[in-house]
């Protein structure tokens, strides 16, 4: 019975390590609200684009709408591990667009502005 406790939760681990990456059809947007837990990148660019990169389990649960031109960013579920503890799976948000005018970030993490941002 412990055998197979052991074998089950080593499998879980195992599939919920696997990398895993996403691109997401956007429209416009120029404002952008956060309540993940991931790193975000921000690059200008002519086009507006997302995609994630990370744990599997972590980008099968991203969330990624825009209503009234802001993207919005938000997670389907809690990630809990067994006994309740959070998970330690990575995620990466990549985010491109013409401009920027709002961020809001209620998750955690840390946004990083690439290149030249006008002001």
């Amino acid at each position: 019975m412990i055998f197979s406790f052991v074998l089950f939760a080593n499998n879980a681990c195992a599939q919920s390590n696997r990398i895993t990456n996403r691109n997401y059809d956007v429209t416009a947007f120029s404002a952008m609200v956060s309540n993940t837990v991931g790193n975000i990148e921000y690059t200008p660019s002519s086009h507006y684009s997302v995609s994630a990169e990370g744990n599997e389990e972590m980008v099968n649960n991203l969330v990624v709408t825009v209503q009234n031109s802001q993207l919005n960013l938000s997670m389907k579920k809690n990630l809990k591990r067994l006994f309740g503890n959070r998970r330690s799976g990575k995620l990466v948000i990549r985010i491109s667009s013409p401009s920027l005018n709002f961020i809001e970030s209620n998750g955690v993490g840390n946004i990083e502005l690439k290149g030249t941002l006008d002001t």
